[in-house]
């Protein structure tokens, strides 16, 4: 059986401490999505960082 992996990352469920489902109608075609407890930790910090410095080594990019 397949093991499920975070679309962020990649890392599987058993190296993660919870992966949370897309919804159906946000994935579009394109099978399972999932996201680990850790980007979703990663992804909050970079929303709530508003002055453009770097968090975790991503940079949030103004969307145009």
């Amino acid at each position: 059986m397949h093991e499920a992996r975070c679309s962020f990352c990649d890392k599987p469920a058993s190296a993660v401490k919870a992966l949370i489902k897309a919804p159906k109608a946000a994935r579009k075609g394109q099978g399972e999505v999932y996201i680990c407890t850790e980007c979703v930790r990663a992804s909050a910090a970079i929303l709530n960082n508003d002055d453009g410095v770097k968090v975790l080594g991503i940079t949030k990019e103004p969307l145009q």
